[in-house]
């Protein structure tokens, strides 16, 4: 294969902290035959021996979980030290790592540095929002942790990524989110619309189309954490009011969104698979050796084989991931949309079913209410950088 991406889960779902809105929860609970623990040196060692056989041109490897860094430093040090040992001369390797930051010291940062790691650290927004939703195992507050882990990772300079999940809590406070995490010094920031279950997805629905109240969504389905579609539109639109007000006085502050956006209007790809509408761009490996297509979609449905028995080329030609990628559904309303070339229907793990065969995207209607809203100042936006280049340095992704 001439290039190569890995989403590798050395710790699979273990983790140090018990956030509200984890959907990895619920993974571990449905899928049982998932072994939770940390992947053995043996099968580390297989499956360096597998990418490094394999990627020509280049091999990137980003670490995610549960936690990853609960494998250890030891561990990531063995890693890079078998990659760099065994990879084709002229294979450029890149890592990435998504980290709560619970774990990482000094050690850690310089480790991080001297291996030009691109690290995604977890932090919503503003300490009271984090503490929220984030508690440790035991229940503590986090937000001071992991502001302190940002503070380490930038005195090494290591290259860094805010991820804030967008739950309703946070979509009603996006100002102070927003300048919050500039203050931080943040330059590249993501926002993650939080997801609850699709059964809830349904029952909201339901809501919708029959007027009935709230309190008619089964007990516990109905957490301060889940967003609400109109929530998510005001968030969006009170985002880019500040990301716009910046560009105006020459600060760019790189949210992954709205780069995406950019890009996809000047004819440029984007750097996430749902903004380009197409999956298959890596393969998650968890720490027993199985494979699947993508990190939403670790089941038995969706099981591709395990490194133990199959090259990484062979699991791209197999059937499962054959029927992943043909399965292009949109929901219907893309067909009509004047927004689809900027939105290309999303990720299809939003999707939920609506009957009859028919799924929508749950934010649908908040992209079309943005889209609207803010559409003629991206074009200005787009244009100037076309014609100038003034953005801010290329960024690197996290999966």
């Amino acid at each position: 294969m001439d290039n190569l991406s890995l989403l590798v889960k050395p710790a699979s779902g273990l983790c140090n902290m018990a956030c509200r809105y984890c959907f990895y929860r619920d993974e571990m609970n449905r899928y049982k035959e998932l072994d939770m623990r940390i992947m053995p040196e043996e099968m580390m060692e297989l499956l360096i021996e597998r990418a490094c056989a394999e990627a020509k041109s280049s091999l990137r490897i980003t670490f995610q979980g549960g936690e990853p860094t609960l494998a250890g430093l030891g561990y990531f040090r063995r890693f890079t030290e078998l990659v760099r040992e065994k990879k084709r001369r002229g294979t450029a390797v890149s890592y990435a790592i998504q980290t709560n930051g619970l774990l990482i010291d000094g050690e850690w940062a310089r480790f991080f540095a001297e291996n030009h790691f691109l690290v995604g650290l977890s932090f919503d927004g503003t300490p009271r929002i984090h503490d929220a939703n984030r508690p440790d195992r035991v229940g503590a507050d986090t937000a001071s942790r992991v502001e302190r882990a940002w503070k380490l990772l930038r005195e090494h300079r290591v290259e860094t990524n805010l991820l804030c999940v967008v739950t309703e809590q946070a979509a009603k406070k996006p100002q102070q989110i927003y300048r919050y995490m500039k203050g931080m010094g943040a330059v590249y920031l993501q926002f993650i619309p939080c997801i609850p279950p699709a059964e809830v997805c349904l029952e909201e629905r339901r809501v919708q189309e029959n007027q009935l109240f709230v309190q008619d969504i089964p007990s516990g389905q109905t957490a301060g954490w889940q967003l609400s579609p109109d929530s998510y539109a005001y968030f969006l639109k009170a985002v880019f009011d500040l990301w716009y007000r910046d560009w105006q006085n020459g600060v760019y502050i790189s949210v992954r969104q709205l780069d995406d956006y950019l890009n996809l209007l000047m004819g440029r790809y984007a750097s996430s698979c749902a903004a380009m509408g197409q999956c298959g761009g890596y393969f998650a490996v968890e720490n027993d050796g199985s494979v699947y297509p993508c990190d939403f979609f670790v089941s038995l449905d969706w099981y591709l084989g395990n490194v133990r028995e199959a090259s990484f080329a062979e699991l791209a030609k197999s059937g499962k991931m054959t029927e992943f990628l043909t399965e292009t559904y949109k929901p219907g309303k893309c067909r009509e949309c004047a927004f689809y070339g900027l939105c290309r229907g999303g990720c299809k793990n939003d999707y939920y079913h609506m009957g009859e065969g028919e799924r929508e995207n749950r934010f649908c209607s908040a992209y079309r209410e943005f889209f609207a809203y803010a559409m003629e100042r991206m074009i200005k936006v787009g244009k100037e950088i076309f014609m100038t280049a003034r953005m801010a340095p290329p960024r690197r992704k996290i999966m």
